[in-house]
């Protein structure tokens, strides 16, 4: 299971949890990017979830010293694998 997450210099953080696990931290920020200029990368949250349905909880961090603000965009979410 993950997210599509598209990063820029203004881009926050992230804590993701699935069937509430300890959360993990993303950042998004990515300063070596050029202003303006975005970038959309797979984050992989959890590998090898039993079948069945799970519930994945993202919750919007504080503005990082780091980035210019903090902007979340989610391009989509991804399931890998899937079987019948």
């Amino acid at each position: 299971m993950g997210l599509y997450l598209i990063q820029s210099v203004d881009s926050g953080q992230i804590e993701s949890s699935i069937d509430g696990s300890t959360p993990k931290k993303i950042n998004l920020w990515a300063t070596w990017l050029n202003r303006g200029s975005l970038y959309v990368r797979t984050f992989i949250l959890a590998e090898s979830l039993p079948r069945g349905n799970h519930t994945q909880t993202v919750k919007v961090l504080p503005k990082s010293d780091k980035s210019e603000g903090n902007w979340i965009r989610i391009g989509g979410a991804c399931v890998t694998n899937p079987k019948p």
